[in-house]
């Protein structure tokens, strides 16, 4: 609208439409950071209240808010990168995990390893962790976390480095930092064991089959259809002949082919939000190459 009023032409018009649209891609990644991770901390308090209304040991209650995949890669289960969301907390000798879909815990000489690797597809390089163990039966098995109770995608990465330094000084015995985000705490009650990790059938999506036929055009033909209707709401042409006086005090016209900027700027915007699904290639997690726990169904 700006570029309309002030009746820019030649290279300063130029010039204020990639400004535009890279003030338009700073606000659009912003609103993508935020918007997934909206409503995780009214979650998070459900969850503690539910654990100590069961009685669930206070080194548990207020343990890190956390979700939880049973795969080895990232993957999409009921439109979430979580599987499951609960509480994770450490003993001198245990790892535990209390939540709504699963509740375990594992000795600190069952987990052969644990390692960052890839998290959820976004602009904002989020990554897990990934914790590998061994079973009865010598088979390494592999479960991922990540803190969710940030408010956006940037602080979740740096949340989940931290998190991922904290578990691995557990896990050797040294002494936790004092930035750390989850330490070792003295166990209350003596039934702290639960089970080892079993999931059970979870079904699942690879994070390219979000990017399909469909899924673009759907995607193209709303985003197009909201950016028709904000052009046609602040008076913006689609041909270059128009004219429409904005201001008649000063006689200024309205700016040629300014509708089709904006529609092609909300679709180029909208095919950049999918750019990282298409990039990911779903790799192993560095360090941590397992078998997805319990039985997963896979859909690619």
């Amino acid at each position: 609208k700006a570029l309309v009023i002030g009746h820019l032409q030649g290279g300063r018009l130029w010039a204020g439409y990639i400004i535009g649209f890279l003030i338009a891609l700073a606000i659009s990644l912003a609103i993508s950071d935020r918007s997934s991770m909206h409503g995780h901390g009214s979650l998070a308090r459900e969850i503690r209240r539910k654990a100590a209304d069961k009685g669930v040991p206070p080194e548990i209650c207020e343990g890190l808010f956390v979700g939880l995949a049973p795969d080895t890669t990232p993957r999409i289960y009921e439109n979430n990168w979580s599987w499951d969301v609960g509480l994770l907390a450490l003993t001198p000798d245990r790892l535990i995990y209390w939540g709504e879909e699963a509740q375990f815990s594992l000795l600190r000489i069952q987990i052969s390893r644990i390692a960052l690797g890839p998290g959820p597809a976004n602009w904002f390089r989020t990554p897990s962790v990934y914790i590998s163990w061994k079973g009865d039966d010598g088979r390494e098995k592999t479960f991922n976390v990540r803190p969710v109770a940030a408010n956006s995608f940037f602080k979740t990465g740096n949340l989940t480095r931290t998190l991922c330094r904290d578990l691995n000084s557990w896990h050797t015995g040294r002494s936790a930092e004092r930035d750390s985000l989850i330490s070792a705490h003295a166990a209350t009650q003596d039934d702290l064991t639960f089970r080892t990790p079993i999931f059970g059938q979870v079904s699942s999506r690879s994070i390219r089959s979000l990017i399909t036929r469909r899924t673009i055009f759907l995607s193209c033909f709303w985003v197009g259809a909201v950016a028709l209707g904000i052009a046609v709401i602040f008076g913006l042409h689609f041909l270059s002949d128009a004219r429409m006086d904005i201001d008649s005090l000063s006689g200024r016209t309205a700016t040629p082919l300014a509708g089709w900027y904006v529609l092609f700027s909300a679709w180029l915007l909208s095919i950049i939000q999918l750019v990282p699904c298409v990039w990911r290639r779903e790799p192993r997690p560095r360090r941590a190459r397992a078998n997805t726990v319990g039985s997963v169904t896979a859909q690619n």
